[in-house]
């Protein structure tokens, strides 16, 4: 049961790959004044989707991110003796695609406006969510992720 007990070391490994995959990013937007919205739009699609990539990549070439690499941990499909597939990948990280996109959308949609709250009102629900699948891991025996159960 042991080897199941990881929960810290998956916050600190997300919290790795958040610094390699978000921080860049906001160094270019900090550094960077975008004036034409074209370019824009293409770095806002690229800061949203860019680290599902390197997690899909990552998880299916190596079965890790940089961030599980430091705290050595591995993603292995259900049987526990595999790699998982490109297409377990991909659904390992479907409901964060699916996420991404909505805020891109609702950014869009929603940022210059008095509807400002939108925003805020999915920002808390991204945050529930989140807590859901903390708990729901420490619920199950083998402490899988609700990611990791339906991209079995």
């Amino acid at each position: 049961m042991e080897k199941y007990q990881t929960i810290l070391k998956r916050i600190i490994a997300l919290i790795l790959d958040g610094i390699f995959t978000i921080v860049p990013f906001s160094i270019i937007a900090q550094y960077t004044n975008i004036e034409n919205e074209s370019v824009n739009n293409l770095f806002i699609l690229s800061k949203t989707f860019l680290p599902f990539i390197y997690f899909i990549l990552m998880n299916y070439l190596f079965g890790q991110t940089l961030g599980k690499m430091v705290v050595s941990i591995r993603i292995v499909d259900v049987s526990e003796t595999r790699k998982i597939s490109f297409k377990q990948a991909i659904i390992r990280e479907s409901i964060w695609i699916g996420l991404g996109f909505i805020d891109f959308i609702i950014n869009k949609t929603f940022a210059n406006t008095s509807w400002r709250n939108v925003i805020s009102l999915f920002d808390l629900i991204i945050i529930a969510f989140i807590i859901g699948i903390i708990i729901a891991t420490l619920k199950n025996e083998k402490r899988r992720a609700i990611h990791d159960i339906i991209a079995a």
